[in-house]
């Protein structure tokens, strides 16, 4: 058998072979995409109380965050809480499975934790409005006020509504560190 094709006939073959090539083997891969929010805070405490900063914070199901209140003051001692869409502040905390904060911190001195504290890669178990609270430790801190850096970072998209409590007392059963 001798096969011969016009010019017309190979061009077309191989425009077929292309795209029948390029379907099967090239992926569309999007670009993974960070979102970050980033901004100052400051806590201004009342004696004697564990006063907390709370921000509602809107996310989707799914998506992976880190929350970070890094870059302490000197002297303040902090611990960090994430309570699901329709958990009340106090109630149980997605960052350590109970009603205590996590607090991962050298609660002996309180001038060695500039480096504040982490939360890595916590998943969002459902769409809806979460709040953050971020707690500073009356009785490890030194003094009663104090500035921190809040950075969230995310693969999905967030929304951080607003800032709904500023200095008030912590309703957590207290704090607990989960390696």
């Amino acid at each position: 058998m001798n096969f011969r094709f016009s010019f017309h006939q190979k061009a077309a073959y191989f425009a077929l072979f292309l795209a029948l090539f390029s379907s099967s083997c090239h992926k569309d891969d999007k670009e993974a995409k960070t979102f970050t929010f980033e901004k100052a805070y400051g806590w201004d405490c009342a004696s004697g109380v564990d006063c907390q900063d709370v921000f509602e914070l809107e996310m989707t199901k799914g998506s992976l965050s880190d929350f970070e209140a890094i870059q302490v003051s000197e002297g303040s001692v902090l611990q960090m809480a994430l309570y699901a869409p329709g958990v009340a502040l106090g109630g149980i905390n997605l960052l350590t499975g109970t009603t205590k904060e996590l607090g991962c911190i050298d609660q002996s001195d309180c001038d060695k934790n500039a480096k504040g504290q982490t939360a890595k890669q916590i998943q969002a178990p459902k769409d809806g409005v979460y709040f953050l609270a971020i707690t500073r430790n009356y009785g490890s801190s030194c003094g009663s006020d104090g500035t921190y850096l809040l950075r969230i970072t995310s693969n999905g998209e967030f929304n951080l509504k607003n800032q709904t409590g500023n200095d008030i007392a912590t309703k957590a059963s207290g704090f607990e560190c989960i390696p």
